[in-house]
């Protein structure tokens, strides 16, 4: 029997673009953050700058490097599936109507790599932010999956060229 294939894998973790897609990737996250508004946004505004400050301001990044591998891990079945049934990873259109079709599956699939991590984390201050924002985490992950469908694209696009 063969094995699923792991397009995102192929693309993501390439040590080649790794330094890239986090980078991308801790951009979105500023983006996504700087977007919000009101009394959840200032929520997210001050967790996000309390841990952004962390390490000498590298904690971002590399946050994201620490978690790249299990994100894409967690995404792999659905790119898979959009992949088998005739999708291309570097079609940012059509790669972003997948992810909001399975923003539930994947918005939850992201969040079990970080509740996990949550639990097994020693930064009490990095825990208290991620446990006062954990409520709306799936409304906010779901709404920056258009973003991750556009650093996959982009970095599709490179791998590809």
């Amino acid at each position: 029997m063969a094995r699923p294939a792991k397009p995102l894998k192929k693309v993501l973790l390439k040590s080649t673009v790794r330094p890239e897609v986090i980078k991308r990737c801790t951009s979105l996250i500023d983006k996504e953050v700087g977007k919000k508004s009101g009394l959840t946004g200032l929520a997210i505004k001050g967790g996000y700058k309390i841990v952004k400050n962390l390490k000498g301001g590298k904690m971002i990044p590399e946050a994201v490097d620490w978690l790249l591998d299990e994100f894409v891990e967690q995404m792999e079945p659905v790119a898979a599936d959009f992949v088998k049934n005739g999708g291309e990873l570097s079609d940012e259109s059509a790669l972003t109507h997948c992810f909001v079709t399975e923003k539930s599956t994947l918005a939850n699939a992201l969040l079990t790599v970080t509740d996990s991590r949550a639990q097994k984390a020693k930064n009490k201050i990095m825990v208290d932010a991620y446990k006062k924002l954990r409520p709306m985490a799936l409304r906010e992950v779901e709404a920056a999956l258009p973003g991750v469908a556009s650093v996959i694209a982009a970095t599709a696009k490179e791998v590809k060229g």
